[in-house]
């Protein structure tokens, strides 16, 4: 593309949502005071990632690379009983950068497990949130793509669905009404997050309307990987 730029547009919410400025600020504020180490990316970013390493904050991918006496900041995704009890065992300090959302999703994890019913939650295998939910409800069935619905998922008589916070909305509501076809009684727990929500509307809004589009964000983000999809789906229309 060539030419002239005329005008540039912001999205109107770009930027970090609440949840990740919160634990990056938590992890800023600890580094300050001592070792301190983040338990696994903090956030999908690498400049945040490179900014809390200037800062002196370290970064471990499992408890037990902690030293004796640290601090360990819980990423934003959040983590496991387990990974906590573990910590604990060790009496280290740990600040916990969960997001808040995040955390109303193990509360919601830990009812659905209560209840007896088969649980279904949306999201991508091996993302550190759906690790940090799946160890609240370890029998739960992960499902991602549309492709393998069919192959994962057979009637039941009770089932619940939950949802990884950054998964897209039409994603969701796709898959509560497959569910709802294969289950005599279904539960519908939407954690999909409102900033998420919100921020893919303004990006398709916006789409719309300009030449081009600029996604600014981590090439292994969730939320970044999403809004590329759905600007290429609207520069794809005639």
């Amino acid at each position: 593309m060539t030419g002239t730029v005329r005008s540039i547009r912001i999205a109107a919410r770009s930027g970090f949502c609440y949840g990740v400025r919160e634990a990056i600020d938590a992890a800023m504020l600890a580094g300050r005071e001592g070792r301190t180490a983040t338990l696994g990316a903090i956030v999908h970013n690498e400049g945040a990632n490179e900014r809390l390493r200037a800062a002196g904050v370290g970064r471990i991918e499992a408890i037990d690379e902690a030293p004796d006496g640290s601090t360990v900041v819980i990423r934003a995704h959040g983590t496991t009983p387990a990974v906590r009890a573990a910590a604990a065992a060790r009496d280290l300090t740990v600040i916990d950068g969960t997001c808040s959302w995040v955390t109303a999703e193990h509360r919601e994890m830990e009812r659905l497990v209560a209840s007896g019913a088969t649980i279904v939650l949306l999201g991508t295998p091996g993302h550190p949130e759906t690790v940090g939910l799946l160890g609240y409800a370890p029998n739960a069935i992960v499902v991602d793509e549309e492709s393998e619905w069919a192959e994962k998922i057979t009637p039941r008589k009770r089932m619940a669905l939950i949802s990884q916070s950054t998964q897209p909305p039409w994603k969701f509501e796709r898959l509560a009404a497959y569910l709802a076809a294969r289950a005599h009684e279904l539960t519908v727990i939407n954690t999909v997050c409102p900033v998420t929500i919100r921020r893919q509307a303004d990006t398709v809004e916006m789409a719309r309307s300009v030449d081009a589009v600029i996604v600014v964000g981590g090439k292994s983000s969730a939320n970044t990987k999403e809004l590329v999809r759905l600007v290429a789906e609207i520069e794809g229309k005639p």
